[in-house]
């Protein structure tokens, strides 16, 4: 069974950008029938604006379409774009919101302390081979005092910065918390520029380093589901989409 039960998963990415892990991850819940919400907390706004410019904006995913006048009175005061079948949102969460999913991403950027944390059922922070970034991670992570999932560094290029040392410095870790190295792939910096200019979002990642993280989130997800089974399904998909 590829559906999950029970409660939504809430997974919450705070640091660096994450926009186009969250688009990949929320179609790829989707190729496994998981009715999936985007809600962007992220200063700099950038789900928001990319939902905001496409043609297709009006329309909402079909799933929700299926369940609208619901959505309509519990999503009341908070515009829901949609890019490329994927449905995104502004505001606040709620339980009752929550429920109409069975899972909600959100982008918190640099926003550590933000309300609908409580809601997250797992948080990822993510940096970058910048120093300016891992110091602001940094500081987010000591403010927030939860533990955290996953730890996902992205763009890594071999240098003097060495993962030990930027895994250190972000966040609270125990020997549960997963660490995921995203290496850095010109491919993936291409796809990032195209889901902005042509307003779609390809099913499968372009590097093998992206697709292993987004196959990790999955299966994260679905326990039930395995590696071969979420790359099989991703393949199909990519092939019917072209």
């Amino acid at each position: 069974m590829d559906t999950k039960t029970g409660e939504p998963e809430v997974i919450g990415f705070i640091g660096a950008y994450a926009y186009d892990i969250i688009l990949y991850l929320a179609k790829a819940l989707q190729g496994f029938m998981l009715h999936t919400l985007a809600v962007d907390h992220n200063p700099a706004q950038t789900l928001t604006r990319m939902a905001a410019n496409t043609s297709s904006n009006e329309e909402l995913s079909e799933n929700k379409k299926s369940d609208a006048s619901n959505c309509k009175a519990v999503l009341a005061g908070s515009e829901i774009l949609c890019f490329s079948g994927v449905d995104i949102v502004q505001g606040c969460l709620t339980k009752e919101r929550n429920n109409l999913f069975d899972c909600v991403l959100i982008d918190f950027g640099l926003n550590n302390m933000h309300k609908d944390l409580i809601f997250c059922t797992r948080v990822f922070y993510i940096g970058d081979m910048y120093m300016h970034t891992v110091r602001s991670v940094h500081e987010a992570a000591v403010m927030n005092e939860r533990v955290i999932t996953g730890i996902i560094i992205r763009d890594y290029i071999s240098c003097k910065l060495t993962p030990a040392f930027l895994i250190d410095r972000m966040g609270k870790k125990t020997k549960d918390t997963r660490i995921l190295m995203l290496p850095f792939d010109q491919e993936d910096h291409r796809q990032r520029c195209l889901m902005e200019a042509d307003e779609s979002i390809p099913y499968y990642p372009a590097s093998d380093g992206m697709k292993e993280v987004i196959c990790t989130l999955v299966c994260d997800v679905l326990p039930n589901v395995q590696p071969k089974e979420y790359k099989k399904r991703m393949l199909m998909k990519r092939r019917y989409q072209k």
